[in-house]
Order: structure tokens, then sequence, then C-alpha cells
């Protein structure tokens, strides 16, 4: 009997420890699948964490590039978004488990390294365009002060242009310093061009707004001090804009004179009393211009009599 009781011991002892292992493997098995189902919410909502991030900074990224401004203020208010988005982000998943928060962190901040240089080369090209618009909006003002500064210009007071000259420092400067910004050498050929350009534009309406207005002669004195900065097509321009306001600004003198004169006698007065054949002709014209007007006038006044006449209804 005892051979029977051992092998019944052992068998029992056998069929124990089976069900322990039995009872470990299932044990296991379900840590696995819990851990695994663990993985897979944690890649599911770090995915959804990073994903709602970046889609948030690419909105806020394109509209920061529709604002005007400095990007300074800008992108200052969107890096404060960023940070408070992604504060709003860890919070909301402080409550799960430590996987689940360390995945959200891990995918959050591999996000917001790729929306990182995405805001650096936005903000970068911003600023360039800004300060680009900022220096040209700047020499626009510029070229338009010129056209008061030159206003007194005096040939017999050579003082009357030191305004023109702080002009062009000031033009000079401009260029230069912004071409420093953007890495240019001062004796960059590209500045050169630039501030010749911005120059001759200014010069040039600047003396054809003075020579407009009848000072001819402070228009050409401005001209003869600054002709270095005018190209050739433009001297050549203002030279003829000079001779034609000359000879309209010196018509326009004696035109009171011949205006009251019947219009043959004030032809005949002008070709015998004014030696400047340009003048001459201006005045002429202009002679002439008067009386066909005035002729015009008088016969729509006289049509518009005689239709006046003609309502009247007899009695």
């Amino acid at each position: 009997q005892a051979p029977d009781f051992l092998q019944s011991q052992q068998l029992e002892s056998r069929a124990v420890q089976q069900f322990g292992a039995g009872l470990i493997e299932a044990s296991n098995k379900q840590d696995v699948f819990m851990k695994q189902q663990e993985a897979l919410t944690a890649d599911t909502v770090s995915d959804n964490a990073a994903a709602n991030y970046h889609r948030a900074m690419i909105t806020k990224l394109t509209d920061a590039d529709k604002i005007e401004g400095d990007p300074s203020s800008i992108y200052n208010d969107l890096d404060q978004f960023d940070k408070d988005f992604s504060k709003n982000i860890i919070e909301e998943n402080s409550k799960a488990s430590p996987v689940v928060q360390l995945a959200v962190k891990k995918k959050l901040a591999e996000a917001q390294n790729r929306i990182y240089d995405k805001k650096i080369t936005a903000r970068s090209d911003k600023q360039t365009k800004w300060e680009l618009g900022v220096k040209e909006n700047s020499l626009s003002i510029d070229k338009a002060e010129m056209a008061s500064s030159i206003k007194g210009a005096d040939r017999s007071d050579p003082a009357s242009l030191d305004l023109l000259g702080a002009d062009v420092d000031r033009i000079k400067d401009r260029v230069l310093r912004y071409g420093a910004k953007v890495g240019r050498n001062p004796d960059d050929p590209i500045l050169a061009v630039e501030i010749s350009k911005n120059l001759n534009e200014g010069f040039k309406s600047a003396m054809i707004n003075l020579s407009s207005s009848g000072k001819v002669d402070g228009a050409k004195f401005a001209y003869e001090k600054f002709s270095e900065y005018l190209s050739s097509d433009t001297k050549d321009d203002l030279t003829k804009i000079f001779e034609k306001d000359r000879v309209k600004h010196e018509a326009n003198k004696l035109f009171d004179d011949y205006r009251i004169l019947p219009e043959a006698q004030a032809i005949d007065k002008a070709n015998k009393e004014v030696k400047d054949v340009e003048v001459r002709l201006k005045l002429i014209d202009d002679i002439h211009s008067l009386n066909t007007k005035m002729k015009v006038n008088k016969k729509e006044a006289d049509n518009e009599s005689f239709n006046q006449i003609g309502k009247i209804k007899t009695p």
C-alpha cells in the first residue's frame, strides 16, 4: 500500500505545481495584455495630443503671417500661445497613467521641435519683409520731404540748399543701415545703385515741383549743385521741363497786359515787343485760346438767350 500512497502524493504534488504554474502563466499573460493595452492607449492619446498641438500651431502660424506690423510683438504672442496650449495638454492628461503621461510629453516635445523650426523660419522671413517695408516707406517719406526742402532754393544764398544736403545724407544712411542688417558691406555696388536710384527719383520730383511753381531758377540752382545724383535721362528731362516752365511763366507774366486788347491788336503788339521767340509764341497761343473761349462762351450765351425768348408766350 505504501507505494500507492507515495505515488498518490507525488501525483497530487505535481498537480498542485502544474496548477500554480498555470496561475502564474495566466497572470503573466494578463500582465502582458494589460501592458499592451496601456501602450496602445498611450500611443493613441499621445498621437492625438501631438496632432491637436500641431494643428493649432499651424493655424496660428498662418494667421500670424497675415498680420501687419512689428513681427516681434506678433511672434511673442504666438510663443505665449504655444506655452499655454502645451501646458493645457499636459494638464488634461495629468490623471492618466504614468505611461500615458510620459508618452504625451514625448510626442508633444517632438511636435514642438518641428513647430519651433517653422516658427523660426516664419519669424525670420516676416522680420525681413517688415524691415524691407519699413525701409521702403521711410525712403518714400524722405523723397517726399525733398520737395519741401527745395522750396527755399535761392541762387544768391548757397545755404538755402542745406536742407537738401541733409536729405541726401539721410537717404544714404538709411540704405546703408538696412544693407548692414542684411549682411552687405558699405561699398557693395547693390547699395550704391539703390542710393543713386532713390536720390535721382527724389531730386527729379522735387525739381519738377519747384519749377512748375514758377521758381525755375531755384530748380536750376539745385540741379547744378546736385547734378552728380541725377541720371543722364533725368538731366535731359529736367532741361526740357525747365525750359518749358520758363516759357510758360514768362508768358503768364505778360498775359494780363495783352488779354484786355482785341485779339489782332494783342498779337500785333506781342510780335513787336516780345523778343524771346518761344515766349512770344506761347503768349500768342494763350491770347488766341482766350479769345476762342470767349467767342464760344458768347455764342452759347446768345443761343441761351434766343431759346429763352422762344419760350415767352405772347398774350
